[in-house]
């Protein structure tokens, strides 16, 4: 829309009337000023600035020679527009509009660089290349980039594209297969994201020296603007000084003020490590982390901090797959040193440690990274992980939902919206969700895992199967062992089970006792009590003999509980249910966990003492339990569900239809077992198969039907129980001793070929149990008996 030339124009863009006639004054405009002008009338109408900010974006800042230039001539044509009667009115406006803009260009210094800083200059940095001649150097081509990101992050000035952004757009491109982000590919990155300055970059050897190159470009046109390069002696040089360096020829070319750098700018080695080789693991330790290989991670993480043990970043990174005293040191070390932390990893550790006892916290941190970079899909996927691990899964469907528009093939996302999905039932929506996993994860396990899971879910033991044999097709190790063998088990193919856990015994797994919970679980199943005892008894001495606390303890002293209960010796029962207890209090702060152990082991005593013929006293860990619910309900948010407060309650009614049972209120029991509502499952990953299935499955409900003298519905219920249900998303294993029970109940009825098919099977599924158990002794000597008189 400009109508004149060179000041004219440029008056005209600014006050956007007709510019009056200044004839000969053309000859005072500042040259700067006319290529100014000329450029903005260069575009395009549609693409004409809109606001100032938009045309400093453009324009580098001018320096101050230039502004003292510009600065006499635009004050002389102030003056002799001012003596100029008929413009006089006219001028007094445009000469505060001109006087405002010379004090821009002559603040330059102190105004622009907080232009910059409200409006930051987007770049990014591609892969460099590797001049060499050595390709055991081609670590380095994302090495230094990554370094260089994390340098510039630090300046307001700047809007850094991350490499993970970048291979987020790459796979939108349908460009996934490059793993190396060249030029040509970058501006096309570039143009697609908005970003105005690409920096491509090499890296040369000569002898022991290493140098690095590298240009500024802009990216719409792969004009030169700029270049900076850094050498020093070994590899090591690129963190003691050459990303240093680079930093600040870049800022400096980019507009930053000294001033600015210097303030906001600290050395790679202050904010990282000055270990190259601790680096060198770190990022190993990311890249399998992306893929859930937390063995690789863990023993990268482990190199890591030993080649620099104030490596922070690496210390908070092994607290979140460390359990116990091991988590609370590496805690301790990583606040220790989390001076050596770039500004936005230290807001994202912050997050998640928020995120173990302070949602309010968690949610504002994660907030606040998703403001300081829109772009980015990472501070979402920690807010929807935030809310997922909290029970609140319609806001944490919204976040992975934003995840999915910012990077459609973001593997994460897909997964959890899996497992919403399928927690709501709606289980097509779930397996498409973990389709686009696997397709967006090629070559990786845990797709395939995750999937494995949902067919459990659904009830699809036979997919389930298959699908996680493909996952240990992709990654041998991956230990999928542990799934497959509960999915035998839930089929009481427990001899196949225990072959598949016989292989979790790989060197390794067996070191914090977890190969012997697994194999005490399923022995306690087949009836082998005393076998399952000495492998609780092996997880102990494992523990001590390495003089570590693991989880194993809680499991090993709750399974013993149970063994204990079974062989009716409640004083070693109770001292070993409240040992694990008092592991779990003491070892998490959280409410809602403490509290949910805290329930599970009221529940334990009310049975106890029910065994005991204790009724009333029973009723005392029922209010125990009441209390528990009423508590949890206390702090949880609306919208938030919390499955540990559903199985509370399930235990609530199934000890209160338990002591309704013992004190003969057969009606009150009915009605009460009526209501028990279905089992909410914890997990369906067999890796935590222990939270499932203790305590064991109950009855109570048959029981009170045959006390009822409700025969039919008695064996009805039973018949439920005994037989996988996929209707029934309870996904706990089938107690044997259930076929013992519903055979009695046949055998009542009259039907005796029912009765000894049931006690068969029974028999089958217990052949290797301890032989002094009295239901095993009583099923066989029913059975010999039913066969004499069916031959009778």
């Amino acid at each position: 829309p400009f109508k004149g030339e060179f000041e004219q124009a440029m008056i005209y863009s600014i006050i956007n009337e007709e510019p009056p006639d200044l004839g000969d004054l053309v000859t005072d405009v500042p040259p700067e000023l006319i290529q100014m002008v000329k450029k903005t009338l260069s575009k395009d109408r549609n693409q004409r600035y809109q606001t100032i900010d938009e045309l400093l974006e453009d324009f580098q800042p001018l320096s101050s020679e230039a502004a003292t230039l510009i600065h006499e001539p635009l004050t002389k044509t102030i003056t002799r527009l001012w003596r100029r009667k008929k413009t006089r009115q006219w001028v007094i406006s445009l000469g505060g509009i001109l006087l405002l803009v010379i004090t821009l260009l002559i603040c330059r210094p102190f105004i622009f660089k907080d232009l910059l800083q409200a409006k930051p200059v987007p770049i990014a940095i591609i892969n460099f290349e590797n001049q060499t001649g050595d390709s055991s150097y081609n670590y380095l081509r994302s090495a230094i980039p990554n370094l260089l990101i994390t340098s510039l992050e630090q300046s307001s000035g700047l809007q850094v594209t991350t490499q993970e952004r970048m291979r987020e757009l790459l796979k939108q491109m349908g460009r996934e297969e490059k793993t190396i982000i060249d030029a040509e590919i970058g501006f096309e990155v570039c143009r697609r994201e908005g970003v105005q300055r690409m920096l491509i970059g090499s890296i040369i050897q000569a002898g022991d020296m290493f140098a690095t190159n590298i240009k500024v470009l802009d990216a719409r046109t792969k004009e030169l603007l700029g270049s900076a390069s850094a050498k020093g002696k070994g590899v090591e040089s690129l963190l003691e000084n050459q990303i240093d360096e680079l930093s600040y020829q870049i800022s400096r070319g980019l507009g930053l003020s000294e001033e600015k750098i210097e303030q906001e700018q600290r050395s790679v080695t202050e904010m990282i490590t000055d270990s190259w080789e601790a680096y060198t693991y770190y990022q190993k330790s990311m890249e399998y982390s992306e893929k859930f290989y937390w063995k690789e991670v863990l023993q990268m993480l482990e190199l890591a901090v030993q080649a620099d043990t104030t490596f922070a970043l690496a210390w908070f990174a092994l607290a979140e797959h460390y359990w116990g005293d091991k988590k609370e040191q590496a805690l301790k070390i990583a606040e220790r040193h989390k001076h050596k932390i770039p500004e936005k990893e230290r807001l994202y550790a912050e997050a998640w440690d928020y995120a173990g006892s302070n949602i309010e916290k968690a949610d504002s941190v994660y907030r606040l990274l998703s403001q300081r970079y829109p772009r980015e899909s990472r501070a979402h996927q920690g807010l929807g992980t935030l809310y997922y691990m909290n029970g609140f899964n319609d806001k944490a469907f919204e976040q992975y939902n934003l995840v999915i528009e910012l990077d459609p093939s973001n593997h994460h996302a897909w997964n959890n919206l899996g497992y919403i999905y399928s927690s709501r039932g709606e289980f097509d929506k779930a397996i498409e969700c973990m389709k686009k996993y696997v397709q967006n994860s090629p070559g990786d396990a845990n797709p395939f895992d995750s999937m494995g899971e949902v067919y459990l879910e659904i009830g699809d033991i036979d997919e389930a199967i298959r699908t996680f044999m493909k996952a240990e097709a992709v990654k041998s190790d991956w230990n999928e062992d542990i799934n497959l063998a509960y999915c035998y088990a839930l089929q009481e193919d427990y001899a196949e089970a225990v072959r598949y856990i016989d292989n979790v015994g790989k060197p390794g797994l067996g070191s914090t006792g977890f190969y012997n919970v697994v194999m005490g679980i399923y022995q306690y199943f087949q009836g082998r009590r005393s076998e399952a005892m000495k492998n609780m008894e092996r997880v102990t001495q494992i523990l001590d003999s390495a003089g570590i606390s693991s989880v194993n303890e809680f499991r090993a002293e709750n399974l013993r509980s149970w063994i204990y209960y079974e062989r009716r010796d409640f004083e070693a029962g109770r001292i070993s249910s409240e040992k694990a207890t008092d592991y779990f209090i003491d070892k998490n702060e959280e409410k809602s966990l403490r509290l949910y152990y805290q329930a599970r082991h009221a529940l334990y005593l009310g049975l106890v003492h029910l065994q005991e013929n204790r009724p009333d006293s029973a009723r005392s860990y029922l209010t125990q339990l009441g209390h528990h619910i009423k508590e949890h309900q206390t702090f949880l948010k609306k919208g938030q569900r919390s499955t540990r407060l559903e199985i509370t309650q399930y235990y609530y009614d199934l000890l209160s239809a338990e002591i309704l049972l013992k004190e003969r209120k057969i009606r009150e029991a009915i009605r009460q077992a009526e209501k028990i509502p279905e089992y909410k499952n914890l997990t369906l990953s067999a890796v935590y198969l222990f939270y499932l299935n203790f305590p064991p499955r109950n009855d109570v409900k048959a029981r009170v039907y045959y006390q009822a003298g409700k025969l039919d519905k008695a064996i009805k219920e039973y018949e439920r129980m005994n037989l996988f249900d996929r209707k029934n998303r309870d996904r706990r294993l089938i107690p044997a001793e259930f076929h013992y029970r519903l055979a009695q109940l046949y055998e009542e009825k009259g039907e005796k070929q029912k009765a000894i098919d049931r006690y068969k099977h029974f028999l089958e599924v217990w052949k290797d149990a301890d032989p002094d158990i009295p239901e095993l002794i009583d099923a066989k000597k029913r059975l010999v008996a039913l066969g004499e008189q069916i031959e009778s």
